[in-house]
This record gives structure tokens, sequence and C-alpha cells, in this order.
């Protein structure tokens, strides 16, 4: 009879080996780890393919889904090959579109798992800081997979952290002393190019990544509210745009712009800061939709507002207070100002028509959702919008299960059709709550 599992290695590049069978634990058990591991080994060595790892299965016919299948799963284990020591030449610090500096270690080159290494993760300032991580400290390595390589111990630390030289780059640290943040962030170079990125990001503006943004700034177009208002004719100026990208380019900011809603162009501006997503922001404006255009009102009278909605701590209500008055000036120059009005979701609707719930959104309103074997991210973001709830796991709460195709198989699909849960696709979600 056939053996209960059976194992291959993944080689380069995903090419798959042929399986080989596992064998049996003891009484027909799964095989253990030990015999998982001493497989591995045997196979690294000898086998012509490079793994690090294996994938076990039960050697039956199963159909096909996509995502990750519930009836596999993937083994691996920390090798002597993806275990280094190297010496460091630097640390490199880079601002975060938040302002934050966070450290890139730069080391004396190795071969780690059949690859350079050059460069780990520092994590953090608080890191570098505790651990002396300096010109000089010898630390130990490891990359498991395709995963970039990360610390695991500080072998002999540094005379002295490396940290931002303060004469050139003003700094300070956070309340938790976990990181350092820039004092002059608003004038910065990189954290101005990674917000008016993330910005056209967020709305899913097609051709304003990175490299485009670097040339519009560089024509002198060096603000959100710029790009916005930039004619097709305008956009031909920028070093490398002909016609057809600057037609497209155009369309799609305007496009992108006003199909925007109030909380998503203020998550995207970024003016709010770490922690301000579209769901909190929906949360805030539902309950106060009038707050942004109330800016004669009492600071502190505001943030006993924000502060008093559920799991909205007194932090979180100043920070949105206090950046409110630079958003609603992004929004004048972006001459977007008509946004500023919020039509809040019915927070107890009457029982509407499927029709009239579609078109309102209200049934969408703190429902929870799971979307399996896939991500689609601008369909979360228009859920984000309405209030839905993403959750991780299907349970009798839960009002829908999103999929990319209607024949999904894995464990969460199954699970639904056993509680009668609606499963859809994403057009399927656009068409009835959407258009």
């Amino acid at each position: 009879s056939a053996p209960s599992n059976s194992a291959c290695g993944r080689g380069q590049g995903g090419s798959a080996p042929s399986n080989s069978a596992c064998g049996r634990g003891q009484g027909g058990s799964a095989p253990s780890n030990e015999l998982l591991s001493t497989m591995l080994m045997e196979w690294r060595t000898n086998y012509a393919y490079e793994i690090d790892g294996l994938v076990c299965m039960n050697d039956a016919i199963y159909p096909r889904p996509t995502g990750n299948p519930d009836y596999a799963f993937a083994f691996k284990m920390v090798l002597s090959d993806q275990v280094a020591e190297a010496k460091v030449v630097d640390v490199i610090w880079t601002p975060s579109k938040d302002g934050y500096l966070k450290p890139r270690v730069q080391i004396e080159p190795i071969i780690l798992g059949g690859v350079t290494i050059e460069y780990a993760t520092g994590f953090n300032a608080s890191f570098i800081e505790s651990n002396k991580i300096g010109v000089g400290a010898l630390i130990r390595l490891i990359r498991s997979g395709d995963v970039i390589p990360h610390i695991t111990d500080v072998i002999q630390a540094a005379d002295a952290p490396l940290m931002p030289d303060p004469t050139t780059t003003s700094y300070e640290w956070n309340d938790t002393h976990v990181d350092i943040i820039l004092i002059d962030k608003a004038d910065n170079q990189v954290v101005k190019e990674k917000n008016i990125t993330g910005f056209f990001t967020h709305l899913n503006v097609e051709g304003l990544a990175m490299g485009n943004v670097k040339r519009i700034m560089a024509a002198g177009y060096d603000t959100v509210p710029k790009i916005i208002a930039m004619t097709i004719d305008e956009l031909l100026t920028v070093e490398g745009f002909k016609q057809k990208m600057a037609d497209k380019i155009h369309e799609n900011i305007k496009t992108k712009v006003k199909e925007a809603s109030l909380p998503e162009l203020m998550h995207a501006s970024n003016i709010f800061g770490r922690g301000f997503g579209v769901k909190k922001l929906v949360l805030i404006l539902t309950h106060y939709p009038t707050i942004l255009e109330q800016q004669q009102s009492n600071r502190q009278e505001k943030i006993n507002k924000v502060s008093q909605i559920p799991g909205m701590a007194k932090k979180t209500a100043e920070n949105f207070v206090d950046n409110s008055d630079e958003f609603i000036q992004f929004m004048k120059d972006a001459k977007l100002t008509h946004k500023l009005t919020y039509t809040p979701i019915i927070l107890t609707p009457p029982p509407p028509t499927a029709s009239a719930r579609a078109a309102d959104g209200i049934a969408l309103y703190k429902k929870k959702y799971i979307m399996t074997g896939f991500r689609d991210k601008d369909l979360i973001t228009k859920l984000e919008a309405v209030g839905a709830e993403q959750a991780s796991s299907v349970s009798k709460n839960t009002f829908m299960v999103i999929v990319k195709t209607l024949d999904e198989t894995t464990g969460k699909v199954d699970e639904a059709r056993k509680l009668n849960i609606p499963i859809m696709t994403p057009q399927m979600v656009i068409e009835q709550y959407f258009n």
C-alpha cells in the first residue's frame, strides 16, 4: 500500500523535483521532526537541486485549489549554512515616510545559503544602541529561505553604537525609547519622496511609483497638491515623459482622486501619522462627521469627543486633532475642500431593501468578512471605507467569504459552506454592494 506521507523539496526558481516516499512513523503515525530533519539534511547533501525545506502531504489525489493547500505542510529548519558570523563595516540610517530613522547594518561580504550577503536588518535604534552595533562589531546572522538576513547575536560589541551623526542629522527618541525620529522630517527629501509616492500608491494611481515621482519632483512639482494640479503639458516637461505616459498619468490622477473618499484621502496624505488607517478614520468621522469643519472649536473639546469613541486612546485623539488643521490646508492647496464633507454610515439603520442597502453601504457596516487564497487591495480599501471588518477565521458571525474563484476548496471555504455563509468573488461583491 502507499505510504501515509510523502515529501518533496522545491528547487531553485520553483522547479519541483520528483516526489519521494517519506515513510510511516511508528504505528502508522505522521513522520517525526527527527525523521524530517534527517531527510532534509541528506537531501541537501546529495540532491540534484538546492533546497531549503520539504513539503509533506498525504499520498492521495486532491483537488488543486489556489493558495496554500490545507492537506500539505512545509518543513524547514535552521541549518549550519544559513548561519554565519560577520564583521560590521557601517550602519546606514534611512528615514521612513513617518520620519523614523531605520538602521541597515552593512557587513563584510559573506556567502550565506549560496547567496552573497552584505546587509542585514538592524531592527530599530534601540537594538543598535543597546547591543553596541558599530564599526568592528562581530555579529551572527541567519538567513532562512528568502528572507532578509537578520542578527541573532552580537558576539563582540563595538566600542560604541554607530548612531546618526547629530551634527548633520537632528533627531529625538520616541516616548518608548525604541525608535529615533527626525526633528525636521517635513524638510527631508527622502521623507517627502516617500510620502508623495505613498499618497498616489494608496489611491492606486498607476504610473506614479517612486521613480516617476522623483522625476516629477525634480521638475519642480514637489508636493501632492502641485502634482494633482499638473496639466498634460506640464507633465511633458518631466524628463523621460512622452505623450502617451503624460496622458495616462494625468487621467489616472484625475480618476483616482475623484473616486477617493475622505477617509482614503486622509490616510493617503499621511498627515495624521502612524496608526491612522482608513478603518480608524472612518470610525472617527462616523461619530463626528463635521469635526474637520469645526476649525474654530476648542482643541480640548475636540480631543474629549474623539477620546470618548470606544477604543480610541487620548494620545490618538490628540494626534488627530493636532494634525487636522494641516490636513485641511492640504485639501485647500489641492482644491479638494468639497471632499471635506463626510456622509457617515448610519450606525443603527432600519432594515432597508437589498438594493437600498447595496446603494448606501449600510449592509457591510461592522460586518466581518474573510478573504482567502488571494489579496485584493482595491476591494479591501472599499470594504474598510464602509466599515466592514476583515477577520482571520470563519465563524457563525462571518458575513461573507471572498474567494478568487467559486471553485475554491480551502478549509475556510469548506467551513463557510457548512455554516451556510455566502461565498462571493470580488466581482460579485462589487456588483452587489458598490454599484
